[in-house]
């Protein structure tokens, strides 16, 4: 599943990101990676944590989810 977003910014700000999921995750701003887990957390309330550099105006930001089943696959792309 991929999940995407613009985020507009009035000003070039760097931000903290946060994101809960039971499963693998990867998310990009911009192009630029925010964070990489292809391992499934080992609790379900795990949060994946990372900074992102806002320019000003809009911004892209991407999120890329494999859900916790068998034989599934994130590879970061």
């Amino acid at each position: 599943f991929y999940l995407r977003r613009v985020i507009r910014s009035p000003r070039a700000e760097k931000v903290k990101v946060e994101f809960g999921f039971e499963g693998r995750i990867g998310a990009w701003c911009n192009g630029n990676s925010l964070f990489f887990r292809p391992d499934a957390p080992v609790r379900s309330d795990a949060v994946v944590v990372g900074t992102a550099d806002l320019k000003a105006g809009e911004n892209v930001v991407l999120v890329k989810l494999a859900p916790t089943v068998p034989n599934a696959t994130l590879t970061e792309s």
